[in-house]
């Protein structure tokens, strides 16, 4: 049976490397096919209200945290695109799936697209719709298992010509 659950702080960049230490101990010498970061924090202060510490922690949670992530997990992820056996982009390869939070988060993901492109890694940005949960409220539109089935099956068909780019739950290409 699994041991307890365990979370890692998006914010204690510090703890990257221990974490990854634990993945790497679990993969025992394979690759990380996945990284999926969600992490996303809304700031709703008034322009009267809003400090620039403020702005610069959602920053931190909505994007440095995620990039910081990423550079401790690159090289199990490219272990995982050489062990493959295929030169296709899919999750089944290499992937980077970034939920969308902040433009920052897209832009990032169009540079790791790029950089990470002669690696066979795969990125891309999902967006899981508006969800009901603490965040969306109970007006949004979905439920959280209809944005999971969706972005599940989205992932599944995520290739080559997906790389950099961002999609909905339903698959639908998102321009931006």
């Amino acid at each position: 049976m699994p041991g307890p659950r365990q979370c890692a702080d998006i914010n204690d960049t510090d703890s990257f490397e221990s974490v990854r230490d634990k993945v790497e101990e679990t993969l025992q010498g394979d690759g990380l096919n996945i990284l999926l970061n969600n992490a996303g924090v809304i700031a709703r202060d008034s322009i009267d209200e809003v400090t620039a510490d403020r702005m610069m922690q959602v920053y931190k949670t909505n994007t440095v945290g995620p990039l910081m992530l990423i550079k401790a997990f690159i090289p199990a992820l490219k272990r995982a695109a050489s062990q493959s056996g295929t030169s296709e982009f899919s999750c089944n390869r290499a992937a980077i799936i970034n939920m969308t939070s902040k433009v920052a988060l897209n832009i990032l993901t169009k540079s790791l697209s790029v950089d990470l492109k002669d690696h066979g890694i795969l990125a891309a940005v999902l967006h899981p719709g508006w969800v009901k949960t603490n965040m969306g409220g109970p007006n949004a539109l979905i439920d959280t298992a209809t944005s999971v089935q969706g972005l599940m099956q989205v992932m599944a068909g995520l290739n080559e010509q997906s790389n950099g780019l961002m999609f909905d739950y339903t698959g639908k290409l998102i321009p931006w």
